[in-house]
């Protein structure tokens, strides 16, 4: 599969449909009609996408993150979607479009990686717009940190790739900080972005050490510089907090929370069950991977990278001991460049020599207009696939009819409080923080909140009986007297399975 450059039918060579800014520009239009299908819904997949939400929203209004709302995660993803609220406004929709941003950089970064290692334009573009599909099938229409700092390490990668013949000081300097503040930009979002990282900057600097373009004074002084480059977000972070005399709130929601987490249990049954899931939406993936793997002699360098890269994501992936869908989006990005190499190989080696020349002649855009075409006659399908029932916009909805309106959402969907615009009655919005198994991680005696909270007389509870189950036992039984003793039921909204249940404070006698 060659560069589509060569000369073909007349209504082929219209400049731009050849032009690369075709590709590019046709990969993103891809990546956002593909992901449209998500907008509209409040709750596409778990919680966090609506944890990042609230924490924005404190950011925004004067709060101080994990000081007026917790949540054990680094402060990057709240600050992007803060960013984006303060440009697009507070909304679902623009939370969806942040995270199609973050999937096109991606795609695009993708691109110029296949490009950069070797392959042709057809290949890198049919790569890159896998990883937009999968991305999808593993949870990935939620905006989630690993859609979000994916373009990061993608653009640390390619930084490192371009920059691997660099000869002078003044070029490796700089592309030992841009890519170490690319990582460290990873890193704010999630930790575990350290370690492709780490593999980062050992095939870099230990290149330019084994062919003697640096000396081991130089490689000391790159480390320093990589290592403070990559912990500049985080430390910047840190020191804020420091000056604003929460430091303990900082560190524990950062990383004293850590052991705690580690420790909590997951059915192995369940575990198993998301990785044959994982399997079952990625194992096109999986194949094109494996045949790249087999002709290894096609593209050496752009193999190696995607297999340092694609053992690094793994560690990062083990290292929490908790495995759900979104967690195998970190195996993606490498995992399409292997499979761009498989691709070249079925156009170079399989196909036969009549379709292989006609292939060679098509330029890249077509083969994007072809996957657009695609998805735009699957969007009504898509659409389908997403629209579940949405309770939480009705509830929301009607919270906001009443002036007086309060709310503590029990065990439902935290989006409502994003909703409706209301107070947090408590720091632990996200339900399993204070009334299930995450409770663990609170920094106060949950049952005493929990009392706290219904002492203060919310107006209204969410109440979601089929997930019941979340609840301690000792926690339920607090909640469940406190709505026989003060609450009426005033709305059933039909949710996934069954009714979510809205009470009101009952007026004194």
């Amino acid at each position: 599969m060659t560069d589509a450059t060569a000369p073909g039918p007349a209504a082929w060579r219209h400049p731009g449909l050849y032009s690369p800014w075709a590709d590019r520009a046709l990969l993103v239009a891809f990546v956002f009609l593909l992901r449209s299908a998500g907008f509209a819904h409040s709750v596409i997949a778990d919680w966090d996408e609506a944890m990042y939400a609230l924490m924005a929203r404190e950011l925004i209004d004067g709060g101080l993150p994990y000081v007026t709302m917790f949540q054990e995660k680094p402060l990057g993803p709240t600050v992007l979607v803060a960013a984006a609220f303060t440009v697009l406004g507070k909304s679902i929709l623009t939370l969806r479009l942040l995270g199609s941003l973050c999937v096109a950089a991606t795609v695009l970064l993708l691109r110029e990686l296949a490009g950069e290692g070797g392959t042709s334009r057809l290949a890198a573009a049919v790569a890159a717009l896998i990883y937009a599909v999968i991305s999808i099938e593993l949870g990935g229409m939620a905006t989630s940190t690993e859609i979000m700092f994916a373009p990061f390490t993608a653009g640390a990668v390619l930084v490192a790739l371009r920059s691997r013949d660099s000869a002078t000081a003044r070029g490796q300097f700089r592309a030992i900080v841009l890519s170490g503040l690319l990582i460290g930009a990873g890193i704010w979002f999630k930790y575990i972005a350290a370690f492709p990282g780490c593999v980062l900057f050992a095939a870099l600097a230990g290149g330019w050490l084994l062919r003697g373009r640096i000396s081991l004074s130089r490689a000391a002084l790159l480390a320093l510089a990589y290592l403070l480059s990559c912990l500049l977000p985080t430390l910047a972070t840190g020191a804020a907090y420091a000056l604003a005399g929460h430091w303990d709130a900082f560190w524990y929601c950062n990383i004293g929370f850590m052991p705690r987490y580690r420790a909590l249990p997951r059915a192995g049954a369940e575990i198993a069950r998301t990785f044959v899931d994982v399997f079952l939406a990625s194992y096109p993936l999986l194949a094109l991977a494996c045949l790249g793997l087999l002709r290894w002699r096609d593209r050496p360098l752009l193999l190696a990278i995607a297999l340092a890269w694609l053992a690094a994501e793994a560690v990062a992936l083990i290292v929490p001991w908790k495995f759900w869908d979104h967690y195998f989006l970190l195996l993606m990005p490498p995992l399409c460049l292997c499979a761009a190499i498989g691709l070249d190989a079925i156009a170079t080696r399989l196909l036969p020599r009549g379709p292989r020349a006609h292939l060679a002649k098509l330029p890249p855009a077509l083969a994007i207009l072809l996957a657009i075409g695609i998805a735009a006659w699957h969007l009504p399908a898509l659409h389908q696939r997403f629209a579940r029932p949405d309770p939480s916009a009705t509830i929301a909805a009607f919270l906001r009819q009443d002036p007086k309106a309060s709310v503590w959402v029990v065990n439902h969907e935290p989006v409502i409080y994003f909703l409706t615009g209301l107070k947090l009655p408590t720091v632990y919005a996200f339900p399993p923080h204070l009334i299930g198994a995450y409770s663990v991680l609170a920094q106060t005696d949950p049952a005493t909140e929990i009392r706290r909270i219904l002492a203060a007389r919310p107006r209204y509870l969410v109440f979601d009986p089929v997930d019941r189950h979340i609840i301690l036992p000792e926690y339920d039984a607090i909640i469940a007297a406190a709505i026989a003793a003060d609450y009426d039921l005033v709305l059933a909204v039909r949710g996934r399975v069954d009714n979510i249940l809205v009470y009101r404070l009952r007026a004194p006698a």
